[in-house]
């Protein structure tokens, strides 16, 4: 193309064929495939061919002579002929031949021109350059040349070619030293005659010393000569401008230096290992005959080890300490506030100086050499600190002197961890007061707290390396006075008190009461009051911390701290805490304050722990934080048994304060923790049986284990005598025991060896050891039998022949024998203990499986006990079971009377309770089933009372009074279970006048009807109510008549219990029937007073004045029954017929919504209390519950100002009603309800449907119609 085509040496698109094709394709090929395979032909430098590729270029392209060519396309050729020179040397001249070749001649003038000074690109220019530099590196070329070409690229500093000209210096520098004898000399001339001469030009310098910097073992030899020159040139640099590059420079430079001094001390290793080796065979040469031949060669060596020691002689201490401070300078620079690109490069150049400074002052290095000029960096921080401290200052200045003080005590830091420990002493004195001055720079303008805590932060890192790396004792820094007196005065912020005193503790713990106990203990008083005020705004998280870092200081100390000082601390800052703090934090480190002051007390002196641990006992106990706070409650429970395991600390006034702790740790889920204080526990009670179950019943206040199910505690009380008899069976004979109802081993043998018949069929051995051994006499009788028979072989080894002459059942009960006498021997090795402590753990893990073991347990234990034992107990049992101590276990789903009763109930002989006490039990303690089963039991042997004179006695016989008692209860309980059928029956049987029970019996068919079909309805309540009223008619014409006739009955007890349901019945009645007119006559008579049927009556009746003043009356004294009652026609008195105080104080809705809801937590409660199983008993609570709903919804329509008077406005009231509506719709009746429920939801549903009248007769005429859309269509 070149060839024939001149125009081709222009064409651009040649030049973009040779940058982008063939020269990447060339270095690829160079790079994977032999040179001769690429270029053609083996290398043969002066022959023309054109097979060789070389060859070719070289004569045909490459000849600037034949061709104008462009800058362009020289620059390419430039970068060709590059690749030829670095990849194949050898196709371009022989190297055994002087005379410069043809091609290297070629390729030496397509480059020279560039060396000129005549004005060309500059690109061009040096790509030139980096090809004369690529033939200088492979070929011998004039040392003028070198140095022409060396000159020029030095002082090369444009920009553009910035590359090319690195490139080509990189390549030159290192052949400088192979072309010339003196090239060291010669570089060492040139750049610094270059350093000196443009030393006003920063981007010569710059040139210069990042040439330097990346050939620095190049310059290894001349540094003594060059290093002072090196180190200006980096000060013109830095105070000229100081750039990130003009930084990274003077880095790079230190770094070179410490290179240096690494390399010389490298070198100096191999030179004495050298010389070791060398001294050995000059020792056995003298002892050679010819060593006296070479004196010419030892010489020499001598001349070049003293060359080699002139060489690597030591860089001077001036330049050393230049070096190292300059490290130290460039390593404070203070990076900018913002987090921009620059400061994240400046903070990275820092971090770098710091890893130089971390080689270079090790002792081996220059650790114990360097002088550190350290006097401006105390200046700086005295300045910054002072700074800091004024007042009326802007917050960037003083934001850029925190930063100042991070930085500088950052940088302390890292010097005392990096220098040798024997000079760290004599740095840290010149900075003395600097550090003083930043212990009291605390500042609080607002927005700086971020950078005061870092500053705080680096402080402390700071001195805590101070108290590693010098020496120290609890008074604080020995050979720092100026900073120990610093830190020994208080501080302006409590803040930075404690985190510095928190750093100094962490090494010497001994310094807080040593040196500052009082100043520091004011503090902390300080804290807590404030903690204490902040605690009942929900603030004074910060300060909550400091109090922990506090105490954490202190704790380790209590032992150490004066008497006196210790009880001002719990006094001042202890029970403040104690009683006040919310926070669980707080209370676990005051725990274990307490608990080192309660060990470490004086056994001559009152303990001051105790008082501050009863203190804890009893607030945990007001707030009930024991039953919330697992963690905390464990490390309260280890001090107080701490305390009962103590001697001279168990006292009784201390006990009895701390026995609600005690019953806490017997109730932990923690085993070892449990079994601790049940081993406290075991030890007061009798090692006997019947003094067990007697202490169980009448001596142990069960209230104080609160809802725990303390059943399990029972039974490790009895099964702990089985340890106790195992660990003294080598001791005195124990009582034993035997289990007469549970399932044994023992049992199991009686049962299969029919041993009873045995008994008695024998007599003689009446006594029980001889009758064992009578017993196992015929055991092993039978045995031996078996064994004549079977041979001497083992049981497991005998073969029974089909054929034999023992029958087939003698073999049978002889193999059962065997069997039976291989488990005895099995079991003798057994032992029970070795079971019970897991066993006693799956215990305490379920309820349900304690409650069963409890039961067979106390039933074997009490039919092992002799008649009088069982006498007392049964005494006992009626005033145990009846006891206040028990009121904790209401209502809970697992009650331990409950299980208690249970287990009563399986004892033989029976143990009787009364009837009354079995019903509360069964109410209150969810027995509901065991209760009945138990009356049902008793009633069943009660006769009829119908027309009992007995009845009619105003003292009945024991017998007869109890037989009543036991019916009595019995229709409470299936009153209150909704179980009529059984409460009818019950009725027939206790009832003196027949009309009772016809009158319950039309009650019941009028119930049971509903479910059948809602027809003729009434009829059942109609016959009801006339055979109770004439019943009632009756009754009261006989108590009027004149005394001493026929006709005249006095009302009994017994009797009163029966018109008393009369009057209830007849009521049910009324109010089925809606007769609330009636029953309003009927509450309001003198005789009944019914409180609850006159406010009943009187919202049905729309009387809200008379409920107004019966809801008055009745929060006086309210029934149990009528509880959510109550609440319930509050409610709706406020949404009918509110008062002028009801409107005044809050929304109505508000208020409504409260009482509906304390009417639901009582239905929830009474809920809980019926049984599991859901009955007719649930029905009327989920009644109630939605009548409750009902009036919720109706107090949405009572907040609005047209009803309500209030002033809100709501912007839908049409919204709301239509929503009622659709509510309405949507809860329909269901045929199971009885019509009083039915009445009620109606009767509300009317005054609901008045009140939204009300409301939208105060709106336009047009939402009427739509209001009767919503109710009717």
């Amino acid at each position: 193309m070149f060839e024939k085509d001149s125009a081709t040496a222009h064409d651009l698109n040649v030049v973009k064929m040779l940058q982008y094709v063939v020269i990447p394709s060339l270095h690829y090929a160079f790079e994977r495939y032999d040179v001769d395979v690429v270029v053609g032909t083996p290398a043969k430098p002066d022959d023309v061919d054109d097979k060789n590729l070389i060859s070719l270029v070289c004569q045909k392209v490459l000849d600037r002579n034949r061709f104008h060519i462009s800058d362009a396309m020289l620059i390419q050729l430039f970068h060709l002929g590059c690749l030829f020179v670095s990849n194949c040397p050898t196709h371009i001249h022989d190297f055994s031949q002087k005379k410069q070749g043809n091609r290297l001649r070629i390729l030496m003038l397509l480059g020279w021109p560039c060396l000129s000074s005549t004005p060309q690109d500059q690109t061009m220019k040096y790509m030139g350059h980096l090809l004369i530099a690529n033939i200088i590196n492979q070929f011998n070329i004039n040392r003028k040349i070198v140095l022409q070409v060396f000159l020029s690229l030095l002082k090369a500093t444009l920009s553009d070619p910035k590359d090319i000209i690195k490139r080509s210096l990189d390549i030159l520098t290192p052949s400088v030293p192979l072309r010339m004898d003196d090239g060291h000399k010669q570089l060492m001339t040139i750049v610094k005659k270059t350093i000196v001469e443009e030393g006003h030009n920063v981007s010569q310098i710059y040139h210069c010393l990042s040439m330097i910097v990346r050939h620095y073992k190049i310059y290894y030899n001349v540094r003594h000569q060059m290093l002072q020159v090196i180190l200006n040139g980096v000060q013109r640099l830095m105070l000229a401008q100081g750039t990130l590059e003009n930084r990274r420079t003077a880095i790079d430079v230190c770094e070179m230096v410490i290179k240096w001094e690494q390399w010389r001390i490298k070198q100096i290793e191999e030179l004495e290992k050298g010389s070791g080796i060398s001294k050995q065979s000059q020792t056995e040469t003298i002892r050679s005959p010819s060593a006296q031949q070479q004196p010419s060669s030892s010489g020499l060596s001598q001349v070049q080890n003293k060359d080699a020691e002139n060489i690597h002689r030591p860089i001077e201490k001036v330049h050393v300490d230049h070096v190292v401070n300059m490290l130290v300078k460039l390593s404070s620079a203070v990076p900018d506030a913002n987090p921009t690109q620059h400061a994240a490069a400046m903070e990275q150049l820092c971090k770098r100086c710091l890893n130089l400074l971390r080689v270079c002052l090790k002792s081996n290095l220059w650790g114990l050499t360097v002088n550190l000029r350290l006097s401006w960096l105390e200046k700086q921080l005295t300045v910054a600190a002072e700074a800091v401290t004024q007042q009326f200052r802007e917050q960037s200045t003083v934001a850029h002197h925190l930063s100042q003080l991070h930085t500088s005590l950052d940088i302390i830091t890292h010097l005392i961890a990096i220098l040798p420990q024997e000079v760290i002493v004599a740095n840290v004195k010149m900075l003395q007061r600097g550090i003083v001055a930043c212990l009291n720079c605390q500042d609080n303008a607002v927005g700086l707290m971020n950078l005061e805590v870092i500053v705080m932060r680096s402080l402390c890192q700071l001195v805590s390396k101070l108290f590693e790396k010098t020496k120290c004792s609890p008074e604080g820094l020995d050979e720092l006075e100026t900073i120990n007196q610093g830190q020994s005065q208080p501080m302006t912020g409590v803040f930075a008190t404690i985190h510095l005193l928190r750093t100094i503790c962490v090494i010497q713990p001994a310094y807080v009461d040593t040196m500052c106990l009082s100043s520091f203990t004011k503090a902390v008083q300080k804290l807590v009051r404030e903690h204490v005020s902040s605690c009942t705004e929900n603030k004074g998280h910060a300060l909550t911390e400091l109090i922990i870092f506090s105490l954490e200081l202190l704790r380790p100390r209590i032992h150490a701290i004066p008497p006196e000082a210790r009880r001002n601390i719990g006094q001042c800052i202890l029970t403040p805490l104690i009683d006040k703090t919310p926070f669980d934090r707080v209370l676990d480190i005051v725990i274990r304050v307490v608990d080192i002051m309660v060990r470490n007390g004086d056994e001559r002196q009152l303990n001051q722990g105790v008082p501050l641990l009863i203190r804890l006992v009893q607030t945990m106990e007001a707030h009930k934080r024991h039953e919330k706070s697992g963690d905390l409650l464990k490390i309260l429970l280890e001090t107080v048994l701490y305390v009962y395991e103590t001697a001279h600390l168990r006292t009784s006034e201390t006990l009895a304060k701390l026995n609600s702790a005690f019953h806490w740790g017997l109730c932990i889920q923690d085993e070892s923790l449990r079994s601790r204080f049940f081993k406290l526990f075991d030890a007061q009670v009798p090692k006997n049986i019947f003094d067990r179950l007697y202490h169980i019943i009448t001596s142990q206040n069960w209230a104080d284990m609160q809802q725990h199910f303390w059943i399990k505690h029972c039974i490790n009380l009895f099964l702990s005598l089985i340890m106790d008899e195992h660990k003294d069976k080598n001791g005195a004979k124990t009582q034993q025991t035997l289990l007469l109802n549970c399932s044994t081993l023992w049992q199991s043998f009686e049962k299969i060896f029919d041993l009873e018949t045995l008994h008695r069929d024998h007599p003689e051995a009446s006594d029980d050891d001889d009758f064992a051994s009578w017993t196992l006499d015929t055991v092993e009788s039978k045995r031996d039998d078996f064994l004549e028979t079977s041979g001497t072989q083992i049981l497991s080894e005998v073969s029974i022949p089909i054929c034999s002459t023992t029958s087939t059942q003698d073999l049978q009960t002889t193999l059962i024998v065997e069997q039976q006498v291989q488990l005895f021997e099995m079991a003798a090795k057994f032992q029970i203990t070795d079971i019970l402590p897991s066993y006693l753990e799956l215990v305490h893990s379920s309820n349900d499986l304690a409650s069963k073991i409890w039961i067979k347990l106390f039933s074997s234990l009490w039919s092992s006990l002799q008649e009088f034992k069982r006498a007392i107990l049964t005494a006992e049992m009626i005033p145990f079971f009846s006891s206040g101590c028990h009121l904790v276990q209401r209502d809970l789903p697992h009650s331990a009377i409950a299980t208690f009763l249970e287990a009563v109930c399986y004892c033989r002989p029976s143990i009787s309770i009364h009837p009354s006490v079995l019903m509360y039990i069964s109410m209150r303690h969810h027995a509901w089933h065991r209760a009945l089963m138990m009356l049902e039991e008793e009633a069943a042997k009660i006769p009829a009372f119908t027309n009992n004179p007995l009845l009619l006695q105003i003292s009945q016989p024991a017998l007869t009074d109890m037989q009543l008692i036991t019916l009595n209860n019995l229709i409470l309980l299936y009153s209150k279970l909704s179980e009529f059928d059984q409460y009818q029956a019950i009725w027939k049987r206790r009832a003196y006048f027949k009309e009772t029970s016809k009158a319950i019996e039309y009650y019941n068919e009028g119930l049971d009807f509903y479910a059948a079909l809602m027809l003729f309805i009434q009829s059942d309540f109609v016959r009801a109510e006339e055979t109770l009223r004439k019943s009632i008619e009756a009754i009261n014409d006989r108590v009027v008549a004149p005394t001493g006739t026929s006709r005249q009955l006095d009302v009994t007890p017994a009797l009163g219990f029966e018109l008393r349901e009369w009057h209830k019945l007849w009521a049910d009645c009324e109010r089925e029937l809606g007769e609330w007119n009636a029953l309003l006559q009927f509450g309001n008579t003198p005789a009944v007073c019914g409180l609850g049927i006159v406010a009943d009556a009187a919202w049905h009746l729309n009387d809200w004045n008379l409920l107004r003043v019966t809801l008055t009356q009745l929060e006086g004294c309210t029934q149990p029954d009528l509880y959510y009652k109550y609440y319930l026609y509050k409610a709706m008195l406020m949404n009918h017929h509110p008062m002028q105080e009801d409107r005044a104080t809050e929304l109505l809705h508000v208020r409504i919504s409260r009482e509906l809801e304390a009417a639901r937590d009582d239905l929830i409660t009474e809920w809980k209390r019926l049984p599991d199983i859901i009955s007719l008993s649930h029905v009327s609570i989920l009644q109630a519950a939605n009548l409750i709903q009902e009036i919720q919804e109706a107090s949405v329509l009572t907040n609005h100002p047209e009803v309500s008077g209030q002033v809100s406005l709501p912007s839908n009231p049409i919204g709301d009603v239509k929503s009622v509506v659709k509510a309405w719709r949507s809860r329909s009746y269901a045929l199971s309800d009885p019509l009083s429920f039915w009445t009620d939801i109606h009767q509300w549903r009317i005054h609901h449907y008045n009140t939204a009248i009300k409301l939208l007769q105060q709106m336009e005429g047009t939402f009427i119609p739509q209001l009767y859309f919503f109710f009717f269509v």
